[in-house]
Order: C-alpha cells, then structure tokens, then sequence
C-alpha cells in the first residue's frame, strides 16, 4: 500500500500529468497517512483483542474518497492510464485492508483467557448491526438453547460482582435519604 502512494506521488510530479500544487501535495499527505496507519495497525494488533474502530473508520471514509478520485483520474486522463491505473490498485489494497482490519483477532489468543463472548473480538461495524449474535441466532433456530450456550457475561456485570457492590453503596448511604 505505501508502495502504491509512492508510486502515485512520483506519478504527480512527473510533466506529463497535470498536476497542481495541491494534488502532490495531496499525495504527499496520502503517502504520510498511509505509513502512520500501518504503524497504527501493527500497533493496535499486539495489544487489542477487537479491530480498531479508528482504523476501520479512517479506511471507509478514505474509500469513498479514494472512489471519487480514481473516477476522476479515469475521465481526466483518458490517454495515459498509468496514473488511474495506480489509483485504482491503491484502492483495490485499501479496500482489502479494510477487510482484513475488521476480521476478528480470536487466532491469536492464548488457551489462558478460556471462554470468552465473541461481543469482545468485534469491530465497529459488527456492534453497529449486532452480527456477532448470529452464531447464537442460529443455535437457538436449530434447537432449543441452554444456559450453557448462552456467552458469559463479562466480570463487572456478574451478580456477584453487582451485589457486592450494591451492598457496599447501601451502607454507605444508609440513612441518607431519612428525614
């Protein structure tokens, strides 16, 4: 990908093409988030269990950008292919970026963490329109469901934990609310 927005800023600066200040300035900006964006990924990848939700927002509004561009640079340049056809590859990798970016990262966990909802591993777009419960949706259509198929609760809304703290707020305001 970095490869690709080297190639379209080199592309801009060349006499042939008709570029503006503000479309090699434009590229050198593309060049420059793109690294900053790899960073992030391998970044936000060793220390997230879930995609980031700023990357996979940065990749949809830079598609539908990119989409526009590329259109463009098609009808604009009508003679000389190079350039769109770059733009295009660009983003061809983007959009599979954005792909691999919302997959969920389960593989790389360990046996320690056990029995986890996969509501943890979800990205932006799959809490957005709840296609996480899918895989119990269809457990429950195919048979009756158990508490056992049902995904465990994470620790802070356990009854344990709620009454222990519901207990804790009570005597500490105990008395309070009398007159």
């Amino acid at each position: 990908m970095l490869g690709l927005k080297f190639v379209l800023l080199i592309l801009w600066c060349l006499p042939q093409f008709l570029a503006t200040k503000i479309s090699v300035a434009s590229a050198t900006v593309g060049m420059i988030s793109t690294l900053a964006l790899l960073l992030l990924s391998h970044y936000d990848h060793a220390r997230s269990l879930k995609p980031s939700s700023l990357i996979c927002l940065h990749l949809l509004v830079s598609i539908i950008f990119e989409i526009a561009q590329v259109r463009t640079l098609w009808l604009f340049h009508p003679t000389s292919y190079s350039l769109a056809a770059t733009a295009t590859a660009a983003l061809v990798v983007r959009s599979l970026l954005l792909v691999l970016e919302t997959r969920e990262n389960r593989e790389t966990l360990s046996p320690q963490y056990g029995r986890i909802s996969p509501e943890i591993f979800t990205g932006i777009f799959s809490q957005s329109t709840y296609w996480w419960l899918n895989g119990l949706f269809m457990s429950g259509f195919r048979g009756e469901l158990s508490l056992n198929d049902l995904y465990p609760l994470d620790e802070e809304l356990l009854a344990k934990s709620l009454n222990s703290r519901g207990d804790q707020q009570w005597k500490g305001n105990k008395g309070a609310w009398m007159i």
